[in-house]
């Protein structure tokens, strides 16, 4: 996926796991709810694409860092 303001790129297991995201989401709260917290999620890949510093290191491969959003958290370099 592109952003507006910088490019980002899913793996195949990140495309599901927002995929399951939404699902569960929909099916345990709201379609509208699924809806807010994708956007959100979206939202702050644009965000760190663009090269905002709010990750910090995470301790599982060099130069990983890692954003929570909610109750997940987003796994970037």
């Amino acid at each position: 996926m592109a952003s507006k303001s910088g490019r980002y790129v899913l793996s195949p297991l990140a495309e599901a796991d927002l995929e399951e995201i939404w699902r569960y989401t929909a099916e345990n709260w709201s379609v509208k709810q699924a809806e807010t917290y994708h956007a959100g999620i979206l939202d702050a890949f644009e965000g760190l694409a663009s090269g905002l510093k709010v990750g910090r290191y995470a301790d599982i491969r060099e130069g990983y860092f890692k954003y929570a959003i909610s109750s997940h958290v987003i796994y970037y370099r």
